[in-house]
C-alpha cells in the first residue's frame, strides 16, 4: 500500500499480483489528473508477468523487448529467446511505442524497474497489450539455466 503526490494508492493483491490504483482526496481541494482504470478483468495481460509463471507455449506467442541499453546487452546477452530491442534512452513520449494491437508485448531490462515504469507509462497512454518482466534478465537467465 503506497500513497503517491497525486494521491493515489497502489495496492497490490498479495494473491494474484494485481494491482490497482485508487484515487484519495488531496489536501486543500486541489485535484490530481485522473488517471486511466486498468481492467481487472483476468482475460486482460497483467502489467507485470513471471517467466516461471508461463508454459513455454505461452512464452513463444509473447513478443519481447529488450529495453535495456546497447553497452546492458554487450555485458550481459540475451540468447536465450527471441525478442526485438528498444532501448529505453530512444523512447520519445511524442513517437510513442507502435505496437501491433494483435501482439502482446512484455518489456525486460536488467532487474524489472525501468520496463515497468515503460509499460505503466503506455498503459496510461491506453496500450493495454504491453506489460513488465519480474526481475528482467536476471530471471530470463535463471528460467533457462540449464536448457
Amino acid at each position: 500500500l503506497v500513497e503517491n503526490d497525486a494521491h493515489e494508492i497502489l495496492v497490490k493483491d498479495c494473491r494474484s499480483g494485481k494491482k490497482n490504483i485508487t484515487q484519495t482526496t488531496p489536501p486543500n481541494g486541489v485535484t490530481a489528473p485522473p488517471k486511466v482504470a486498468m481492467s481487472t478483468d483476468p482475460e486482460e495481460l497483467p502489467l507485470t508477468i513471471d517467466l516461471d509463471s508461463l508454459s513455454e507455449e505461452q512464452i513463444r506467442r509473447y513478443t519481447f523487448v529488450d529495453v535495456r541499453e546497447d553497452a546492458e546487452r554487450t555485458i550481459k546477452p540475451c540468447r536465450e529467446l527471441a525478442h526485438e530491442h528498444f532501448p529505453l534512452s530512444r523512447f520519445q513520449p511524442a513517437d510513442g511505442f507502435s505496437a501491433d494491437p494483435g501482439k502482446q508485448y512484455i518489456f525486460f531490462c536488467a532487474k524489472g524497474q525501468r520496463s515497468l515504469m515503460l509499460a505503466e507509462y503506455l498503459r496510461e497512454q491506453g496500450l493495454n497489450n504491453v506489460c513488465s518482466l519480474d526481475g528482467g534478465i536476471d530471471a530470463i537467465k535463471a528460467h533457462f539455466k540449464g536448457q
